[in-house]
């Protein structure tokens, strides 16, 4: 059995609307510990080469053990 890993807080952050001619996203992990992680991830709009930021998710997940009575 592996692990699972819930969300304990989500931020979404939309400063400018998203128009462009297409929408990129870049996530990472900013900080990987045993049991808590901590992720970002930022969204741009991309018009004549020029991308903006129009959204920014912060997240915090903690990693539980798997358990024989509890399933996805």
């Amino acid at each position: 059995m592996g692990a699972s890993r819930l969300i304990l807080n989500s931020v979404v952050s939309t400063p400018v609307p998203a128009e462009g001619d297409r929408i990129v996203a870049r996530g990472r992990v900013m900080e990987a510990g045993r049991t808590l992680t901590v992720a970002q991830s930022e969204v741009f709009a991309e018009s004549g080469g020029q991308e903006k930021l129009v959204a920014l998710l912060t997240a915090t997940l903690m990693t539980v053990a798997a358990q024989e009575d509890i399933s996805d």
